[in-house]
């Protein structure tokens, strides 16, 4: 069975992260990955905001009012996670 550990490497701007594949018989690195800190991710139909506030609407607060014209902010805040992750 093979584990996978992503892993912080300390002292980059802009932070960087590295996937370790390990099994019992080996360790595979993948090729550090840069990672744009999410409070300055934007999120489109927001100007002034930011992945990190957006995203914490979307889990504290949307599903107090899960319909329109939420759903069309909530669909922009997802999209953005999307692409942060890429």
């Amino acid at each position: 069975m093979s584990t996978l550990r992503i892993q912080h490497i300390a002292g980059q701007d802009p932070p960087q992260f590295e996937v370790i594949r390990l099994s019992s018989d080996d360790a595979k690195r993948a090729p550090a990955a840069a990672v744009q800190p999410p409070n300055t991710f934007p999120v489109e139909g927001r100007p002034n905001s930011n992945l990190i506030r957006e995203l914490r609407w979307y889990l504290e607060d949307f599903l107090e009012y899960p319909f329109h014209p939420e759903t069309d902010h909530a669909e922009h805040v997802l999209a953005a996670l999307e692409n942060w992750g890429r």
